[in-house]
């Protein structure tokens, strides 16, 4: 029903996302301002950053997407702190998805890892993980 794509870029990805309800975020407003412009009825885009996030003002997801937004460059020593924003916004039973560059990250979610993958993306391996709440 309820899709959140953090990281979300100008929408390329969220566009295809399943969902009733497809939510993006990103921290660039400009990315926004675009995402917007080819956005349909479902989707909505909001500037902000992960630490934005409120259940109570975003509701909670049966999915949530989070892609190449947890290096260290990004959001310094705050791992545990995401994990619990990110637990307060996902529905229980619900997924979680992480791409990030193999070698730029080390975190792993608190939950059973169901599926993980490796692809090449340019010069690195991008590491696929799903997992579930």
């Amino acid at each position: 029903e309820r899709v959140l794509d953090i990281g979300c870029g100008h929408g390329f990805v969220t566009r295809d996302l399943p969902g009733k309800t497809v939510w993006g975020m990103d921290i660039s407003a400009n990315a926004i301002a675009r995402a917007r412009d080819t956005a349909s009825l479902r989707h909505r885009y909001e500037a902000g950053s992960i630490f934005d996030l409120n259940p109570d003002e975003h509701g909670r997801f049966d999915v949530v997407l989070i892609t190449g937004v947890l290096y260290a460059q990004y959001i310094g020593l705050s791992l545990p702190l995401i994990y619990l924003l990110v637990d307060r916004i996902l529905q229980p039973g619900g997924t979680l998805i992480a791409v990030h560059i193999d070698e730029w990250y080390s975190g792993r979610f608190p939950y059973p890892l169901m599926q993980l993958e490796f692809h090449p993306y340019r010069e690195f391996i991008h590491r696929h993980e799903v997992y579930l709440k």
